[in-house]
């Protein structure tokens, strides 16, 4: 006794098409979950005075697909105490964010950054700036993504 295919091609394919969708749609929202809970970790978190704001404004993440920008946080403007800045930290780390995606070659990116110059500099003082919030990424990422690949700069 043989199988008979009682379904035909199309509606196959438009099963497998839907099914893929309904993945791609479930990556791009973990994506966004993981980097707003480590904008939230990093900047409820850190440790340093910011006397402009500039460098917790800086603090973000964009989720993209195929270099496309998907998702992003608000990049939220923080006032220190120091106004006389010339600086616009969100802009900033904005602009940081476009910079860091356009090297990795994945599809889906997450990235997550501190875009100020000197954030670097703070956190290696000792200084909790972004490290955290890393950290707590990738734990998520590994528990739902376990081949996903990570990259630092």
């Amino acid at each position: 006794m043989g199988i008979k295919r009682t379904t035909s091609e199309k509606a196959v394919l438009g099963a497998l098409l839907a099914t893929a969708e309904a993945q791609r749609k479930l990556v791009l929202t973990d994506l966004g979950y993981i980097g707003e809970s480590a904008v939230r970790h990093a900047r409820q978190s850190h440790s340093y005075k910011d006397q402009t704001g500039n460098l917790t404004s800086s603090i973000g993440y964009v989720v993209y697909e195929d270099d496309k920008p998907i998702q992003m946080s608000q990049f939220e403007r923080v006032v220190g105490t120091d106004t006389n800045t010339q600086q616009n930290g969100s802009e900033v780390g904005r602009q940081f964010a476009e910079q860091v995606a356009k090297v990795a070659k994945q599809k889906h990116k997450l990235v997550i950054v501190a875009g100020m110059e000197y954030a670097e500099a703070v956190q290696a003082k000792g200084y909790e700036v972004l490290q955290g919030a890393i950290i707590l990424a990738k734990n998520l990422l590994k528990r739902w993504y376990p081949n996903a690949k990570f990259e630092e700069r």
